[in-house]
């Protein structure tokens, strides 16, 4: 399946986009318990979402695991702006 924006690029293919988020989101709450695993989970859906995605995975993220995780948080989403 060919990953792509709809006509208007503000609005995204809810059909496509929001399950891969969802299954992220998923992925990241399972393996929060292992910093390891869970810096490294987030590593690949950083390079696996889109620019839409990312923003809600980030504020998604930071609401969920900035206490636990913050300075994982930083420097992946650090390294994502780089």
């Amino acid at each position: 399946m060919k990953r792509h924006l709809k006509k208007d690029p503000n609005l995204l293919d809810i059909e496509f986009y929001l399950p891969m988020l969802e299954y992220v989101k998923t992925i990241l709450k399972k393996v929060s318990f292992d910093r390891y695993l869970f810096e490294k989970e987030l590593f690949k859906a950083i390079k696996t979402l889109i620019k839409e995605e990312l923003r809600e995975l980030k504020i998604w993220c930071y609401e969920k695991f900035g206490k636990k995780y913050p300075n994982i948080l930083n420097k992946c989403f650090n390294a994502m702006a780089a």
